[in-house]
């Protein structure tokens, strides 16, 4: 979350409260949005044992939230103020440290759409394009 520090944090909708979860912030030239994505169901019956009241806890969640996993998200960039955008992604995981992964131009309007393994943070930084 160090990606966010000094930035003032924004709405943003679509997570869930189970396995996706998203923080955005912005500053005067650049919005930052932070994507965690993660199987809960899967970590627990990997490392707790099923007598466990972690078990529980995640039945109770997704009894209530809902137990879906996500393989893709997208991002509609038609709120950013400027007209064309650039987005950086970088992703953390397994294999990668905070690499990026992929850069793309887009304008107002459009939608970035990408894939995002579990587990995984995706961070996104969408600044103004000249």
């Amino acid at each position: 979350l160090n990606e966010l520090a000094g930035l003032e944090r924004i709405a943003l909708s679509g997570y869930d409260r189970m396995n996706l979860t998203a923080l955005a912030a912005k500053s005067e030239n650049a919005v930052v949005v932070v994507i965690a994505n993660q199987d809960i169901r899967a970590f627990i019956e990997k490392f707790e044992p099923s007598d466990s009241p972690s078990h529980r806890v995640v039945d109770d969640l997704a009894a209530r939230h809902g137990d879906a996993t996500y393989d893709r998200f997208r991002i509609d960039v038609a709120n950013l103020p400027w007209p064309r955008i650039r987005v950086e992604h970088a992703i953390v995981d397994a294999d990668r440290k905070l690499e990026i992964v992929g850069t793309r131009d887009l304008e107002r309007g459009a939608v970035y759409e990408a894939a995002i393994g579990h587990p995984s943070v995706s961070v996104l930084c969408f600044t103004a394009r000249r």
